[in-house]
């Protein structure tokens, strides 16, 4: 501008030397009101913003394009540098992340080292805010970077039904989720057709029969659908794997994997009977049992119990037709066994028909199928059986006893008469001694069962007698099998005898205390041999 003053009257008009000082105030004017020019620091942070697939164990840099101080014009250095930096998990409102920070001796690059490695797939957010400046004064703009940690654990897998589920349905279709697409080990895309030779489906466990099945996988490559040709059958146990057979995009090949479950019950109960079926020579005394394979309750939910029984049986004669047979059934505490006992045994060939109507269920509401047996009764050839009492050879049989005969099943004559108070006697033989003894009198009754002969002798027994009693085979079952001849002996004990003294008196057997300290009693045999008697003090007494 000096020159251009200087050049003013040199080889110039008057009008000229006047443009350019007017041009020159211009200048100058235009240059004092111009601002000083400003220049931002720039601010790179590595990672990037966004950037993905960051190593586990990385550091952060922030590198400026020159040398920074803190904007109080002091040094940032490795001791002072930490407050300067953010570091979090996902975002600025995160957790902490520990970490300790250097700054380069050029104050162009911060490093920032975390204490820890990150976790797989981490979200992390770094910032440094207007903190720092250059040395003209121009601070940097606050600056942040949020990026995403590499993959580092294979992918998750969960099926569906779950390992140890119950109750699943027989149609289900299993599904495998991983928690990231998969592919083949060998990097290949996992294909329907690659499917079969991953998945194993089998009965129970990896050991079982193959299930047949066909599979298929998502456009995503994150569900396998595994669609059994046919449905799963009542109860059944499924086993499905997949081994180490596919990976994420990072290599990482999933863990061996696992499920067994049980598919829900379909089938209502099974029932057995026992006997069975047309089952023959059934014994006479039996229990009919209904056995189910579950747990059995009313069909209305609530529990079965003794007193339902007998709605829900039928016993019958030959057919459901047939006349009614008494009974009275039990079922067991754990609701699988209904057991029938017949009032009276059943008769020799007699067709017993048994039934249950559709009036039970299992616990998933299955109600058994009306279910029947017809079963035959054996041929009775087996005669009465015959109990003494007194027993053969029995002794000391108190003298006035009765004597009873006693079948295991009733009696008749053996023209099928019934036997009667009034013809029995004539079917009884009661001597001393033995057989060829002389007659002991005696009246004879039967009892309504006619199970039961009682003998009562006219007279009571004498001392020591020994008595002969017997029945021929003059009586029979219903099935026409006479009585094989029995008899017993017995023998009688003493007919008893007194001491008195002092107007009291001890009777044999009798241990009742006396009120008198008296024992000068007199002695009197009322009958019998000398024998001791019952006492009730320290010496026996003896009766001769």
């Amino acid at each position: 501008m000096h020159k251009l003053f200087s050049n003013l009257t040199e080889n110039r008009s008057v009008q000229e030397n006047r443009l350019v000082c007017i041009m020159a105030t211009l200048l100058f004017v235009l240059a004092f009101l111009q601002p000083a020019v400003s220049y931002a620091v720039t601010v790179n942070i590595n990672p990037s913003d966004a950037e993905t697939g960051v190593v586990f164990n990385s550091n952060m840099t922030i590198t400026f394009d020159e040398a920074v101080r803190h904007i109080d014009d002091s040094e940032v250095t490795d001791v002072n540098v930490d407050a300067l930096i953010i570091l979090k998990e996902t975002d600025g409102s995160g957790s902490n992340i520990d970490f300790d920070a250097t700054i380069n001796e050029g104050k162009t690059v911060i490093t920032i080292n975390p204490t820890g490695n990150f976790s797989s797939e981490q979200i992390v957010y770094v910032a440094i805010g207007a903190t720092v400046e250059d040395a003209y004064d121009n601070a940097i703009a606050g600056s942040n970077a949020t990026f995403t940690v590499e993959d580092m654990l294979p992918p998750t897998v969960t099926f569906d039904p779950l390992d140890a589920a119950t109750g699943v349905s027989a149609g289900t279709n299993i599904t495998i989720t991983f928690d990231e697409a998969v592919r083949n080990t060998d990097d290949s895309e996992v294909t329907d057709t690659d499917l079969d030779a991953l998945i194993t489906l089998t009965n129970t466990d990896a050991g079982g029969s193959d299930i047949v099945f066909d599979a298929t996988i998502n456009p995503g490559k994150t569900v396998i659908t595994i669609n059994p040709t046919d449905d799963f059958s009542s109860e059944q146990i499924v086993y499905v794997a997949i081994g180490a057979t596919v990976e994420d995009t990072y290599n990482h090949a999933i863990a061996d994997s696992s499920t067994t479950f049980t598919v829900e019950d379909i089938s209502p109960p099974t029932v057995t009977f026992d006997p069975l079926d047309a089952e023959t020579g059934v014994m006479f005394n039996s229990n009919i049992t209904i056995t189910f394979d579950e747990a059995v309750r009313n069909i209305d939910d609530s529990e079965v119990t003794g007193t339902d029984l007998d709605a829900l049986i039928t016993l019958t004669n030959t057919d459901a037709g047939g006349s009614d047979i008494g009974f009275d059934a039990t079922i067991n505490p754990g609701k699988t066994v209904i057991t029938i006992n017949p009032t009276d045994d059943f008769s020799s060939e007699q067709v017993v028909y048994v039934a249950i109507g559709a009036t039970v269920e299992d616990a998933y509401n299955h109600a058994i199928a009306d279910s029947n047996a017809t079963f035959t009764v054996v041929e009775d050839t087996l005669p009465p059986t015959v109990t003494f009492d007194p027993l053969d050879a029995e002794t000391g049989v108190v003298f006035n006893s009765n004597i009873t005969i006693t079948f295991d099943e009733a009696v008749r004559n053996i023209d099928d008469s019934e036997v009667t108070d009034t013809n029995v006697d004539a079917l009884i033989i009661l001597k001393e001694t033995d057989g060829s003894g002389s007659n002991i009198d005696f009246d004879a009754t039967i009892n309504v069962g006619k199970t039961v002969i009682t003998i009562n002798p006219t007279s009571d027994f004498t001392s020591h007698q020994l008595v002969y009693v017997a029945i021929g085979a003059t009586v029979e079952d219903a099935y026409d099998n006479a009585l094989v001849a029995a008899n017993a002996t017995f023998y009688t004990t003493h007919t008893g005898m007194t001491v008195t003294g002092n107007g009291e008196e001890i009777v044999d057997g009798d241990t009742t205390p006396l009120t008198t300290d008296n024992t000068d009693f007199g002695i009197h045999v009322v009958s019998g041999a000398p024998t001791p008697i019952s006492s009730p003090y320290p010496i026996p007494v003896m009766c001769y």
